[in-house]
C-alpha cells in the first residue's frame, strides 16, 4: 500500500511538473506573441514614421529644385540683356579709357586705377542684400560711388528693384561711356525702362555726402581705393539714414558681401 501511494505520488507531481512547463511554455509563448505584437506595431509606427519624413524630405527638395530652376532662368536673362549693353564694353575698354585720361591730365591719385565688378559678382551682391531685406524689393535708390562705364547701374536697372539708379564717376571718359552704354540699354533692352538711370560727372567723398540720405542703397567697388579714401567714405556712410544698405567690394568678382562692408551695413 505505501508503494502504491509513492507511485500515486510520484504520477500526481510528474502531471504538476508536465502542467506547471506547459503553463510556463504557454505564458511564455503568450508574452512572446505579445512582444512581438508590439514590436510589429512599433515597427509599423517607424516604418510610417520614417516614410512620412522622406516624403517632406522630397516635397521640400522638389521645392528648392523649383525655386533653383526659377532663380537659374532668372539670373540667365539678366545675364542676356546685360551682355546685350556691354558686348563691345569688356573690362580693357575702361582700363584703356581710366589710363588715357589719367595720363592725359598727369592723375598720379591710385584711388583713379580703374577696376569693375563682373555681372555674377554684383548680381550676388544684389541678391545677398535683397535675402537680407526678407526678399522684397528695396524702393528708394540706388547709387555707385565710382561707377565707371555703369555695369553695376545697369543690373540694378535691370532688376527694379529701385524707383531710381545713380551712377558717380570723376573720369570725363568713363562718365561719357556709361552714357553711351545707358543708350544701348534704352536701344536693345528697355526702350521705356520703369528704373530711371543716371550718370552725373563728380567726385566720389562730395557725392556721398550730398547723397547718401536719400538712398536706399549704396555700393562702391573699392578695390584701388586708398585706405585714406576708405576712411572718408566710411565716415559718412556711417551716418546714413535707418534701413539703408551699403555694401563694398575689394574683388571684382564676389559671391558674397566683403567682410569690409558689414562694417557699415544695415544700419
Amino acid at each position: 500500500m505505501s508503494r502504491t501511494f509513492e507511485s500515486r505520488n510520484s504520477k500526481k507531481n510528474t502531471f504538476l511538473s508536465q502542467k506547471t512547463k506547459k503553463t510556463k511554455k504557454t505564458s511564455t509563448l503568450n508574452r512572446r506573441d505579445e512582444t512581438e505584437r508590439m514590436e510589429e506595431k512599433i515597427s509599423d509606427d517607424v516604418v510610417d514614421e520614417i516614410e512620412q519624413e522622406e516624403e517632406e524630405e522630397e516635397e521640400k527638395e522638389s521645392k528648392e529644385t523649383i525655386e533653383a530652376v526659377l532663380a537659374r532662368e532668372a539670373k540667365e536673362r539678366f545675364r542676356k540683356s546685360f551682355e546685350l549693353v556691354f558686348e563691345s564694353c569688356p573690362l580693357e575698354v575702361g582700363k584703356s579709357l581710366s589710363k588715357k585720361e589719367r595720363r592725359q591730365n598727369k592723375l598720379e591719385d591710385t584711388s583713379l586705377r580703374y577696376a569693375e565688378i563682373t555681372f555674377d559678382g554684383f548680381y550676388n551682391i544684389l541678391q545677398r542684400l535683397k535675402a537680407l531685406n526678407n526678399d522684397s524689393s528695396f524702393g528708394g535708390t540706388f547709387i555707385d560711388l565710382g561707377s565707371g562705364t555703369g555695369k553695376a547701374c545697369i543690373i540694378a536697372g535691370l532688376s527694379d528693384d529701385f524707383s531710381a539708379v545713380y551712377g558717380v564717376e570723376i573720369l570725363d571718359k568713363l562718365h561719357k561711356k556709361a552714357k553711351e552704354n545707358k543708350k544701348r540699354y534704352r536701344d536693345r533692352v528697355k526702350p521705356m525702362p520703369s528704373t530711371d538711370i543716371t550718370f552725373s560727372r563728380d567726385e566720389i567723398v562730395a557725392s556721398a555726402q550730398e547723397w547718401t540720405h536719400m538712398a536706399k542703397c549704396i555700393f562702391t567697388l573699392c578695390t584701388c581705393f586708398s585706405d585714406e579714401l576708405m576712411n572718408e567714405l566710411i565716415e559718412i556712410l556711417d551716418t546714413c539714414d535707418k534701413g539703408t544698405w551699403c555694401s563694398s567690394a575689394k574683388r571684382e568678382n564676389l559671391n558674397h558681401i566683403s567682410q569690409r562692408s558689414r562694417y557699415f551695413s544695415h544700419r
